[in-house]
């Protein structure tokens, strides 16, 4: 007799409330925006059933409203609802095709729901490969003025405005997604999403004040599992291992139900049970993990889980005979492969890692698994029929970005670099708006040392993603590398103006200024990096390495000083305790 657990009744009786007919006396006098207008004040007050009741009646009128329908995925996801959420995604997605951070919240959020073997392959057959092309062009601007175009005309959409910080922080602006952020929280005082992006890196760099926020909002919201969960890797951060293991365990013992979540944080603990040196809860925690793993996003494993299954006496080929039981398993493919690769069995583990990008819904862990296929470069044989075998792929498919992109790092790996260029500018030939091709180009043409073809590319990227800061700081460094002093200086300059907030922006002109052994100049843009992100360790130790340099040791010392009393990472502590004593010896 199959037992229905008490929350399992409470989710399903809000589910039949939610898909109630929206009517109401109320109802029938308001206007679109007046309803949408009232879900986004439900949804702010954390009544996600009641909010998402507005915007379906919003889009029972018009149903192409994508503020409705951005805001019932929205509230629909809060209640765990992904295969809804889903299908509201996909109507938006129609809406609004070239609009990238859809696709990634539609992949996220299958990845997040069980039974999802059809949905991902419909995700991967309807959507990816549009979701690919876009990656590769690398433009946020239509995601944003989506978005902006809803808090415009709906200043009160709490969950809009989070959007905002989730596409900023995506692109590095951080200290703009943290004003979107922010905002987002004062709407929604109770909702713990901005509030975690708001005390994670890359946003807060004080460890401390980040862990007694999240258990400040613990303590008035002890049902909500997502503070457990990245309380978890903030203990971990602090070399807290037990806290880090209990708020991993409490997220675990709640009803949450996402599977990609899940699946993390049996990883941490497996991860935290292998330092124990406890093997037999280890591959308890991994088991689980690939038990949840099925059409989900790449997690990372721990790679002692090897030596793990070895001590426990594991004959590994039952993981095979699950894979085949499961053949869309990514972690499971994924293991295999790593497994056969240790095992020097090239043939099986290129295989296998073939496999694991077919299963992949994101192009970021496509390629990332695509470098993880690569043998070793002593391994010329296996890196040759790869690059025959991705040769012929572009003769099948010659708008396949991916293919050129690998090919280049195969020619790459093997040191080939005329081929690697030679292969990307015939992809860009074919492919003009893959700005990720370019942006390989424009760093192999730098590598070369063909600065004129380089800054030709980094002035084409600039002009067509102009959200993207890095690509300034490689135009100016070549304009340094080619004695061309005033303009490499105009581009930084115009870099801080564009974004005089942004501390990436000044971080950048000062790693160009000290790689170009402009040190003062260095020195100045780190500090104003400083006064926007203070306390922030990484740049503390650029500005003090630098004033170093400059035998500025009394500023040094000071900068140590105050980034050790910020810092909240014992490690980075013990770091910067370190250098401070040599910077005292060294100068009395």
């Amino acid at each position: 007799m199959a037992i229905i657990s008490a929350s399992s009744i409470l989710r399903l009786s809000l589910l039949i409330i939610f898909f109630l007919p929206a009517y109401s006396p109320a109802f029938s006098e308001a206007t679109i925006p007046s309803l949408i207008q009232e879900g986004n004040n439900k949804f702010n007050q954390s009544k996600y059933e009641e909010s998402g009741r507005y915007f379906r009646e919003a889009l029972e009128r018009e149903p192409k409203n994508i503020p409705a329908l951005l805001g019932l995925s929205s509230a629909l996801s809060q209640l765990e609802q992904y295969p809804e959420t889903a299908r509201e995604l996909k109507t938006a997605i129609q809406l609004s095709p070239r609009n990238i951070f859809l696709y990634l919240w539609l992949a996220h959020t299958i990845s997040a729901y069980e039974n999802n073997s059809e949905a991902a392959r419909e995700f991967r057959r309807e959507f990816r490969p549009r979701l690919i092309e876009l990656w590769f062009e690398n433009d946020y601007r239509r995601a944003i003025s989506d978005f902006r175009e809803i808090t415009n005309q709906y200043p009160n959409s709490a969950w809009a405005l989070e959007l905002l910080g989730k596409v900023f922080l995506k692109l590095g602006l951080n200290e703009t997604a943290r004003g979107y952020y922010e905002e987002a929280a004062r709407r929604a005082p109770d909702w713990e999403s901005p509030l975690i992006a708001l005390n994670l890196r890359p946003i807060s760099s004080d460890l401390t004040t980040s862990v007694n926020n999240l258990n400040h909002f613990l303590q008035q919201h002890p049902d909500l599992p997502m503070i457990n969960f990245n309380l978890g890797f903030l203990y971990r951060a602090q070399e807290l291992p037990e806290q880090a293991r209990a708020a991993f365990q409490a997220l675990l013992d709640s009803d949450l139900t996402n599977r990609s979540i899940l699946t993390r944080a049996h990883l941490q603990l497996c991860r935290s049970a292998i330092k124990r040196k406890d093997y037999r809860e280890a591959l308890a925690q991994f088991n689980q993990s690939i038990a949840l793993s099925s059409g989900s996003i790449l997690r990372s494993f721990p790679s002692d889980i090897f030596q793990v299954i070895k001590e426990a006496g594991i004959n590994p080929e039952q993981y095979r005979k699950q894979f085949q039981q499961d053949p869309e398993n990514i972690l499971l493919a994924y293991f295999l492969a790593r497994r056969a690769a240790r095992e020097n069995d090239y043939d099986e583990s290129i295989r296998l890692s073939r496999r694991t990008i077919d299963i992949a819904l994101l192009p970021r862990d496509r390629l990332r698994l695509s470098y993880h296929m690569i043998p070793s470069p002593g391994k010329a044989g296996e890196i040759n029929k790869l690059i025959e075998d991705y040769c012929s792929r572009i003769k099948k498919e010659p708008q396949n970005a991916e293919n050129y992109l690998w090919l280049a790092g195969l020619y790459t790996r093997q040191a080939r670099s005329d081929e690697a260029i030679k292969i990307l500018e015939d992809g860009l030939d074919l492919t003009p708006g893959a700005n990720l091709l370019r942006a390989r180009l424009a760093s192999l043409y730098l590598k070369q040392g063909q600065y004129e073809k380089a800054i030709a590319e980094y002035r084409g990227l600039i002009d067509k993603i102009p959200l993207r800061l890095k690509y300034y700081g490689y135009l100016s460094d070549c304009y340094f590398k080619t004695g061309q002093t005033d303009q490499g200086r105009e581009i930084l300059n115009k870099l801080c103006r564009s974004f005089p907030r942004e501390a990436i922006a000044w971080t950048t002109a000062g790693n160009i200024y000290q790689k170009n052994g402009l040190l003062s100049d260095a020195a100045s843009a780190y500090s104003s990096a400083l006064n926007i992100r203070p306390g922030d360790f990484i740049i503390s130790l650029k500005l003090a390495k630098t004033d170093i340099k400059l035998r500025q040791y009394s500023r040094a010392g000071e900068i140590y000083q105050e980034a050790i009393k910020r810092c909240g990472r014992p490690k980075l502590r013990r770091s910067l305790r370190k250098k401070l004593v040599n910077l005292y010896s060294d100068t009395g």
